[in-house]
């Protein structure tokens, strides 16, 4: 919710390619929810060469002005938005170089944004990361990890996202802190298993917690 712009921004997790509008971030005005707001922001020549798909979240708050920000659970940057214009300005490199983003906390505070790292790792034998490719014996894709067993590998059984968050030796990045006043990452975050975890933040944005799904 944008207070300033009397706005909600809404990050789908899905695209029809058959609706009139298709998109991956939609706009309502809090005041008027019925009224029509275009948001063509990801059918612009820029969201298309960047490649831009469907799953992530969004960073929205009036103490940014009209600025926001997108995570993509397939690409390793910020998409840096003009909530105004609807058109991506940028898009901000986070490293090191990790698969994707995705869980996305802000903060206030310091005007820092946590972004959780999404990582690759190997699957399908007893000396890979992960034993199972998953249910019914799947077969998993070729994969680059840069952590892990298969660190420095190129094109070795494996899969991305998700499936290797809290797995230990693969999940070592954890979250990025992004400064948006310097556009720097300034550090980077884990839990004390060296794992990461999903990034909360208090309502004032003095605190970040992570959660992990090592339990």
């Amino acid at each position: 919710y944008h207070a300033v712009r009397d706005e909600v921004w809404v990050r789908c997790s899905g695209l029809d390619v058959n609706a009139t509008d298709p998109t991956h971030l939609d706009v309502l005005s809090a005041s008027n929810p019925g009224a029509q707001i275009q948001t063509d922001i990801l059918l612009k020549s820029r969201a298309l060469d960047e490649s831009l798909t469907s799953s992530g979240y969004s960073v929205i708050h009036h103490s940014l002005g009209d600025i926001g920000y997108l995570t993509d659970n397939s690409k390793p940057h910020l998409f840096k938005i003009d909530l105004s214009s609807k058109n991506i300005l940028s898009t901000v490199d986070l490293l090191p170089k990790v698969h994707g983003l995705y869980e996305a906390a802000y903060s206030p505070f310091n005007h820092h944004i946590f972004v959780r790292a999404l990582m690759c790792c190997t699957c399908g034998s007893p000396d890979a990361d992960v034993e199972s490719c998953g249910r019914n014996d799947a077969p998993g894709y070729p994969v680059s990890p840069i952590t892990g067993k298969g660190a420095g590998q190129t094109d070795v059984t494996g899969f991305c996202g998700r499936s290797c968050s809290g797995k230990a030796g693969v999940d070592t990045v954890g979250v990025f802190e992004y400064d948006t006043k310097t556009g720097k990452v300034v550090a980077t975050h884990v839990l004390a298993e060296g794992i990461g975890g999903d990034p909360y933040a208090s309502p004032d944005g003095k605190y970040i917690v992570l959660m992990g799904k090592n339990s």
